[in-house]
């Protein structure tokens, strides 16, 4: 079928979401640290998060492309 994921793609997408919750955990740790609230270290957070994410899509997208 051609909208069932492939078995090689579940593994990345848990270490992409890994990552990105690492690097996401990080920022909204480093936002609180600086003296800053609750609610700007989630949205600093979520926004490392969203961020890592869309890189990690990104680079597998030109790793993966063959045409080069």
């Amino acid at each position: 079928m051609h909208g069932a994921p492939s078995t090689r793609a579940v593994p990345r997408v848990v270490v992409i979401v890994f990552l990105a919750a690492l690097i996401g955990g990080g920022a909204g740790l480093l936002s609180f640290a600086d003296q800053g609230s609750v609610p700007q270290a989630v949205l600093t957070g979520s926004g490392a998060f969203a961020a890592a994410v869309a890189l990690f899509i990104a680079l597998l997208q030109y790793a993966g492309d063959t045409r080069r």
